[in-house]
């Protein structure tokens, strides 16, 4: 048991811990992270690192945060953080309320007799005892000074602990709905993360996407993204809420926010040489800027080869929310050029653009813990308050022969700012010996 406890405290054990999870950190910074990169973004980078995509799936280094990885990464650190918040609190109590180990012998001691005057001096200065065995005494100001750094680890530990629980609870999924689409509950999502202890997420409730309005600024950038949204309950009643960027709602216990996509829906028709229609949706996210295009890649299940399409917003590259936009496909060599209503040949395929619509996508998120994190947080504050604004200074007691005591004091931390603290206590205590001396001789 022992050598576990040195383990778990060993400072090798714990410089390791940190530099692992700093790697962990670092390599969520490099790979492109679920959720937190674009879907079309995501994809290509696995497509151009294939080998390296399998290295980083397997260690689940692209959705980091709920990988098993950092989970047990997290866990181990918090037994050697939870077993070193016990050691602060158990060596914080000792210096505040148990009876010390020693008394003070070699630090600098003042002889005095009057020990009623001094206790009121010492009250003054808002030292307060502590500890007394009849005989000896401790007085401390700032006694919570020594809790700073207990409270400090185990803000740390809560902080820690609530992130976990957050990453092994946690799951979102994402939806990308164009207008006037309705997602029954149940569905599955286009995109889903979720941690070790939850299940794979499914479209909790029925939602209606019944409105997307876009503004932009004079350079092409996107200035606001508004979603109006109906959810649908079982008993038929509806309830309405809007999204706008960085703003999230709360609905039924999930957190519900944009996504960092949106685009154009184009609507296809795919005529076969003999006769049969298929229908094609295909979501591309919206371009930067009037001049470029949107960009995505589609795998239709009549079709052996990969689709790939672009649009620009304006077919005269005149707006950057164009009434017009132009629809491009490449099919192998072959490639067609659309407008809506327009028709177009690319490979067998006979295909016309039937409507365009705005989509956009939609995060549902599921996680426990957010509390603990805040909770966490207060108390590193707070510890940090303590641990560096209240320092601890000791006064002690010390019992001699006949009515003499000898005092001692002593600085907990910041020795040398309130090493003239001692000298001015003596130097009160003196003042009011010799008050209270020049009363007595009048009376």
């Amino acid at each position: 048991m022992k050598s576990i406890r040195s383990f778990f405290l060993s400072r090798s054990t714990v410089t390791t811990l940190l530099v692992a999870i700093l790697l962990e950190l670092l390599a969520a910074g490099i790979v492109p992270q679920r959720f937190l990169t674009p879907v079309d973004a995501f994809s290509a980078w696995h497509q151009a690192n294939p080998v390296l995509s399998q290295v980083v799936v397997f260690l689940g280094l692209d959705h980091l945060y709920t990988s098993p990885l950092f989970a047990v990464t997290l866990t181990i650190f918090s037994l050697s953080l939870a077993l070193s918040t016990y050691e602060q609190c158990v060596g914080a109590w000792r210096k505040t309320l148990a009876p010390p180990k020693s008394l003070p012998r070699k630090e600098k001691g003042v002889p005095i007799a009057d020990v009623e005057a001094l206790c009121n001096r010492l009250a003054a200065s808002r030292y307060i005892r502590t500890w007394s065995d009849g005989e000896s005494s401790r007085y401390i100001r700032n006694p919570w000074g020594h809790w700073g750094l207990p409270l400090l680890h185990l803000g740390l530990l809560i902080l820690i602990g609530a992130s976990l629980l957050v990453f092994l609870t946690s799951s979102r999924g994402l939806l990308e709905l164009y207008e006037g689409q309705i997602a029954v509950a149940g569905d599955p999502m286009n995109f889903t993360e979720h941690g070790l202890f939850a299940p794979s997420p499914s479209l909790p409730m029925t939602v209606r996407m019944t409105g997307i309005q876009r503004e932009y600024w004079d350079t092409d950038e996107l200035k606001q993204l508004a979603l109006s949204l109906q959810f649908i309950n079982p008993d038929g009643s509806r309830d309405d809420h809007r999204l706008v960027v960085n703003r999230s709602i709360r609905y039924k216990g999930l957190k519900i926010h944009q996504s960092m996509t949106s685009g154009k829906a184009f609507f296809l028709e795919f005529l076969d040489g003999e006769g049969g229609v298929n229908r094609g949706l295909l979501l591309i996210p919206r371009p930067l800027s009037k001049d470029s295009a949107g960009y995505r890649d589609f795998r239709l299940p009549w079709m052996f080869s990969r689709l790939h399409a672009k649009y620009y917003s304006d077919a005269d590259r005149k707006w950057i929310e164009g009434e017009r936009p132009q629809l491009v496909l490449r099919l192998g060599s072959d490639e067609v050029s659309l407008l809506p209503g327009e028709n177009g040949r690319i490979g067998s395929f006979d295909v016309r653009l039937v409507d365009v619509k705005n989509w956009a996508g939609i995060v549902f998120a599921d996680s426990f813990g957010m509390a603990g994190l805040f909770a966490g947080f207060c108390l590193l504050l707070l510890g940090c308050f303590l641990q560096y604004l209240t320092p601890p200074r000791e006064v002690f007691l010390v019992s001699r022969t006949g009515e003499m005591v000898s005092v001692y004091w002593r600085a907990g931390r910041l020795t040398t700012l309130d090493s003239d603290e001692f000298e001015h206590l003596q130097h009160g205590l003196r003042e009011g010996l010799s008050t209270r001396t020049l009363k007595e001789k009048k009376s």
